[in-house]
């Protein structure tokens, strides 16, 4: 099975706190893969098993250092999701996912962010860069107004972290920068504070996300509760990916490589019961394992699930050291090798699951069946702006682009680490 062979790999990049979070992820998997259905179907981690996440520091990985975070090394973290994810998609989704969002606490002041990032074990905020809304200067804050969306994990999360375009105070007409864009005001507000929207999540897969979507009504909130991007942070970040925080580095792309993986696993243990009956009405039933045609193309799925995994895991690698200053640097390559293997890592597995759902032809086409499952998670996964195949074209852009800069293509073996 692909994931007891993840789960026994050792790598000397991981850090004694990283393996010990990682074992405490493995003990949950059993009762991840109990609440699959219910996470469906509730569109939401339920309670328990919320508080078993909590409990095993599963949330605030990557919050400041004040706080606690920034002790799990990369490896470990992306082999915690890689593993949740083959248990359920969503649950792996909303760790990198809200993992990510604990890094906006660096920007707060240490009480303020220990209020909203770290009150419990379970404190998780969602959060999106994307501009929902309008944020007007009161006396102490500012009223805020809009609607965002795609907030995955919205249905458990106790806050959400929004980016709103700043209004003049007087005119309430849009501020601009000196350079002519709209000025950005990030806010962060308890659950209390903003409504869910129901409905807004109505999907083929990942269903357990509920990346739905947030509206607020005239909802005052203090100057301490937000921030700027461009402005210093006042807590010690958590390091983060050439170019893009979790998200927009490899945590997506384990958790497509997680649902492609379960999909394979749940193959073999379909292979040696489930009888198929041949067209050739010769032939006699024979088992899917033993059919030639199926050893064949399940060896082809096995050597694409293996060949994205380790370039993906070489990748974090490289840019582990070269955070840690143990190897050179150079951010516009880490940033195109992140973006290239992210991409074709979660096609892979989607085009992997798929090959897998048809090789077990009629076994796997019933509502939640875990292979059905995974390709639905995978559909709606790619169909993310960093999953989704039109970012080939940004790092093709980067190749080409090298031709003016330096007289000839850059080494595209380069984009290898």
């Amino acid at each position: 099975m692909l994931l007891e062979r993840a789960l026994r790999e050792d790598h000397p990049a991981q850090s004694a706190e990283g393996r010990a979070r990682l074992a405490a992820a493995t003990e949950l998997l059993p009762a991840v893969v109990d609440a699959a259905e219910k996470i469906e179907r509730a569109q939401r981690i339920p309670d328990d098993l919320l508080s078993a996440l909590g409990e095993a520091r599963l949330f605030g990985i990557f919050l400041p250092e004040e706080l606690g975070g920034g002790r799990v090394d990369w490896i470990s973290f992306h082999r915690i999701v890689e593993a949740m994810a083959w248990a359920d998609g969503s649950v792996g989704w909303c760790l990198v996912q809200q993992n990510g969002v604990g890094q906006y606490a660096a920007w707060l002041e240490l009480e303020t962010a220990r209020s909203l990032f770290a009150a419990e074990p379970t404190s998780n905020l969602v959060g999106t860069p994307v501009v929902g809304g309008t944020a007007r200067p009161v006396e102490g804050g500012y009223l805020v107004n809009g609607r965002w969306t795609y907030l995955s994990g919205i249905g458990h999360a106790t806050g959400a972290g929004l980016a709103a375009h700043l209004l003049d105070s007087e005119t309430g007409e849009p501020v601009r920068r000196a350079d002519g864009s709209l000025d950005v005001v990030r806010v962060l507000v308890p659950r209390a504070e903003y409504r869910v929207v129901a409905g807004s999540w109505d999907v083929v897969g990942l269903l357990g996300t509920m990346s739905g979507d947030a509206e607020l009504r005239d909802v005052f909130v203090p100057d301490a509760r937000t921030y700027r991007a461009e402005e210093p942070r006042r807590l010690a970040p958590a390091r983060t990916f050439a170019g893009a925080g979790l998200a927009g580095g490899p945590g997506l792309a384990l958790v497509a490589l997680g649902r492609a993986e379960r999909a394979f696993d749940e193959f073999l243990r379909l292979a040696p019961t489930r009888a198929k009956r041949e067209f050739v009405l010769e032939e006699p039933t024979r088992m899917l394992g033993d059919r030639p045609v199926v050893q064949a193309r399940l060896a082809v799925v096995l050597a694409r699930i293996m060949a994205v995994r380790e370039w993906l895991y070489a990748v974090i690698e490289r840019q582990q050291r070269a955070t840690a200053g143990e190897a050179s640097a150079d951010p516009e390559l880490e940033a195109a090798q992140m973006q290239l293997v992210r991409v074709h890592a979660a096609q892979e597995a989607r085009d992997c699951a798929q090959a897998v759902f048809d090789l077990a032809g009629t076994a796997a086409i019933r509502s939640g069946h875990p292979i059905e499952r995974a390709v639905r998670d995978l559909l709606t996964a790619c169909a993310h702006i960093f999953l989704a195949e039109p970012q080939y074209e940004v790092v093709g852009r980067w190749i080409v682009g090298r031709k003016a800069e330096r007289g000839g293509l850059p080494d595209a073996g380069r984009l290898i680490p």
